[in-house]
């Protein structure tokens, strides 16, 4: 990442206002740092959950209401 970012640095334009000059730097990091560690994209939260999941719950929902309604008779 070290060299990356060197290179980069050394393709700023010779003094330019500071806040160009940060935005610059800033700009260079984050781009070395990507190239460097890659992003990763994000797996899919509870990929697990599937319709087949959903139906077994329903089901049991069911049967756990039938029970509910047989103790009660």
């Amino acid at each position: 990442m070290q060299n990356k970012l060197k290179l980069k640095l050394k393709n700023i334009a010779d003094q330019q206002e500071i806040n160009e000059e940060w935005v610059n730097i800033k700009t260079a990091i984050i781009e070395s740092a990507k190239e460097t560690i890659k992003l990763q994209e994000k797996s899919p939260k509870n990929e697990w959950w599937d319709e087949e999941c959903r139906q077994t719950i329903k089901q049991y929902k069911i049967a756990k209401m039938i029970g509910l309604q047989q103790r009660q008779e």
